[in-house]
């Protein structure tokens, strides 16, 4: 075999190397979406809601290209079991070009959806953000093979870096009277900032070559992926797109905010998890109990992370909002409503790879599109009523439709999946879920409570006290229902505090004696003491 076709093959992790692999993810996607939040609220208040929405229209017009050119491509670079040199170029090539149409086609019929809207800005705005495609085709590769190989550190890297470069601009242009193209700017800096960083950190680098054999090899997986994919964007999007069409911006820009909000804690605490399930999880896909096992481990990271923090959102929704202005108050119920939805993805969050795990990535489609279908009638049914409500009105009965369709119908398709598919029984399931599930509703009560006595008088000072006193009950009363967390917190502490002693008791010098010699070639000085030693 030649050198350039060598086969590149997933490594698997222990305990320890797991727990490296799922801190950087959080930190990748943690601290990119911690800055994309306090950017996007700083660019809301400055913005408005009608301003902050038509951009989200043109985003989720640009959001179903870029998911359509990527074709499932990276799920099935990190599934293969082989993965040859020949696979990687292919990859490349075919994604580029196929990005390279979509880009096109996307300019084309952006005149078209801005009609659709009813809204002529949409138009340029479409155009621009179209670029977006390419930038996004020139790291697939490259994200697939980080990740694959469970290297977080550098995505992580490229992602702080990527949006924070983006906030500057964004913010400014703000400032400056750039109205929704500060969006616009802030999303393409982003992008191309993210693309020069991978690509720097990244050693791999594309061939000019195509193989038939291994396109078909990739795109047989990646069929599946990519059918999925689809209806997973239409049951996630088809709100922000129905929206659009039967309200407006304004009902999207308050909708969005708050939607916004529950993507980032659903990123945050489980899309890391989610990235490291599908190389956590393949190599043991013949073997059933510690597929399930593993499983379960992952279940109950997403849910430690994820369901305190959403139960706490839910109690001080009324403070946070309130620091944007009054013109954002309609967003309050509909976060808190929007909560529940991010309860269940959360749950929900390790179908995909669970599913793709085990070489079975068209049973997750068709399983997926049943739910788009019935999210898409719900949503349209739930426009045509609700179109002569206020608009404050309807963007909170679009987010009720949305929370029972997660209630009912993706619950159910959730426990379909792990009945058939895994050996893990429902009480253990659920088990993994339950001391979260304790902790978020305790949160949000007592955060809730807080917030009704203080928010009237501060906003800022009722989140301060509503958010520590909540988020401190609510880290109490998971600490005392998850043993194995307890057991955690305290190793770390007592790490802690004997490295601090050892800095201590390293920097202690005898003051009698004349001869002391540092050395630093370690990160803690270590302080070695020369003994004088008498001749008589």
């Amino acid at each position: 075999m030649a050198p350039d076709e060598h086969t590149t093959r997933r490594s698997t992790h222990g305990r320890a190397g797991f727990l490296r692999s799922v801190g950087w993810a959080f930190t990748m996607d943690g601290g990119g979406q911690v800055l994309t939040l306090v950017i996007s609220f700083a660019l809301a208040a400055l913005l408005g809601p009608r301003t902050y929405g038509v951009v989200a229209m043109a985003m989720v017009y640009v959001a179903f290209v870029q998911m359509v050119q990527r074709q499932g491509m990276a799920s099935a670079i990190i599934q293969r079991k082989d993965l040859s040199g020949r696979h990687l170029d292919t990859a490349f090539w075919l994604v580029l070009t196929i990005s390279g149409v979509l880009t096109a086609a996307s300019v084309a019929f952006a005149g078209w959806w801005a009609g659709v809207n009813d809204l002529p800005e949409l138009r340029p705005i479409i155009m621009a953000l179209s670029a977006l495609v390419v930038v996004e085709a020139l790291t697939t590769v490259q994200r697939a093979l980080l990740t694959r190989h469970m290297n977080f550190r550098a995505l992580a890297a490229r992602s702080l870096i990527g949006v924070s470069a983006g906030g500057v601009i964004g913010i400014v242009g703000a400032l400056i009277g750039w109205g929704a193209w500060a969006i616009v700017a802030q999303q393409l800096t982003t992008s191309v900032v993210s693309l020069a960083v991978l690509w720097a950190v990244s050693g791999w680098r594309p061939r000019f070559r195509f193989s038939s054999r291994c396109a078909r090899d990739l795109l047989g997986f990646s069929t599946g992926s990519f059918l999925s994919s689809i209806a997973v964007f239409a049951n996630n999007r088809a709100d922000v797109l129905l929206i659009g069409i039967f309200f407006g911006p304004f009902v999207v820009g308050i909708y969005q905010l708050a939607s916004r909000l529950i993507d980032m804690i659903v990123t945050i605490a489980s899309r890391p998890v989610q990235t490291v399930a599908l190389p956590e999880l393949s190599p043991h896909q013949d073997e059933h109990d510690e597929f399930a096992r593993r499983l379960r481990r992952l279940m109950r990271v997403s849910a430690i992370a994820a369901l305190p923090v959403l139960g706490v959102l839910a109690g001080v929704a009324e403070p946070l909002v309130g620091l944007l202005g009054s013109e954002w108050n309609s967003t309050v119920a509909v976060l808190q409503v929007l909560c529940l939805v991010g309860l269940i993805r959360v749950v929900i969050v390790l179908d995909g790879p669970l599913v793709q795990a085990l070489g079975r990535p068209f049973v997750q489609a068709g399983i997926t599109w049943l739910a788009a279908a019935v999210s898409v009638g719900t949503f349209t049914a739930a426009g045509l009523l609700l179109q002569d409500m206020p608009e404050d009105r309807q963007a909170l009965w679009v987010s009720v439709s949305r929370a029972a369709i997660y209630g009912v119908l993706i619950t159910g398709i959730h426990l379909v999946i792990i009945s058939r598919f895994t050996s893990l029984s429902l009480r253990s399931g659920v088990g993994a879920y339950f001391p979260s599930f304790v902790a978020g509703s305790v949160g949000a009560i007592s955060g809730w409570f807080t917030a009704a006595l203080i928010t009237a008088s501060s906003p800022l000072l009722g989140l301060a006290v509503a958010g520590a006193l909540s988020a401190t009950i609510a880290a109490g009363t998971l600490l005392l229902l998850e043993p194995d967390l307890r057991a955690m917190t305290r190793s770390a502490l007592h790490k802690i505090k004997n490295h601090s002693n050892r800095r201590h008791q390293s920097h202690i010098v005898d003051p009698l004696d004349p001869m002391v010699e540092t050395d630093d070639d370690d990160a803690d000085r270590t302080i070695k003491i020369k003994q004088n030693v008498s001749g008589s």
